[in-house]
């Protein structure tokens, strides 16, 4: 989903940072996308759950890209453990992931999402945010949580001209899911 959503937005002439845990996949990435349609790309690996690192993979974006304008948070975590088997540690990973990083990357984010005419921010939920599955609670906790934080957030950025949405595709075969063989 991020690869494609990095391919789409720059074949509309956005230069693209790709972050992704696996920062080798992230430069090959940002290389294929910057060979493909002649934008600027980097590819930084980060670990998301790690606010920590945010500051440094931000400053190299806005050192090789200029400004950041918008934000595609497209990582994803899925741990199959029902109420019954719920481990702490598994639950907190897929909730950091999913819901608890887009938070934080926004609000460190937010003074170059202002700046940025016509900035946005896009969460990708899933449809189990809507209709559930019993298997994998922390995930469809996580995904339904996400569309309360774009609620709240479009609300608050609103006034700065901050577009915030989410969307909730269904079944896609990625690598998080692992099904392709």
């Amino acid at each position: 989903i991020g690869r494609a959503c990095a391919q789409t937005l720059s074949e509309a002439g956005r230069t693209i940072a790709v972050w992704d845990l696996d920062g080798d996949g992230a430069e090959a990435v940002a290389k294929q996308v910057a060979a493909d349609t002649g934008v600027d790309t980097i590819g930084i690996g980060i670990d998301v759950t790690d606010s920590s690192a945010f500051a440094d993979a931000i400053q190299r974006s806005r050192a090789a890209l200029g400004s950041i304008g918008g934000l595609v948070h497209s990582a994803g975590a899925v741990r199959g453990e029902n109420i019954g088997t719920l481990d702490e540690s598994g639950w907190d990973f897929v909730l950091n992931v999913n819901l608890r990083a887009e938070a934080l990357l926004v609000q460190a984010l937010i003074e170059d999402l202002r700046a940025a005419e016509g900035a946005a921010v896009v969460g990708i939920a899933a449809i189990e945010a809507i209709v559930g599955n019993a298997a994998i609670p922390a995930y469809c906790a996580s995904k339904a949580g996400l569309l309360g934080l774009t609620r709240s957030m479009a609300l608050q950025l609103a006034s700065d001209g901050i577009r915030v949405n989410a969307v909730c595709p269904g079944f896609i075969d990625t690598p998080m899911l692992g099904v392709a063989g």
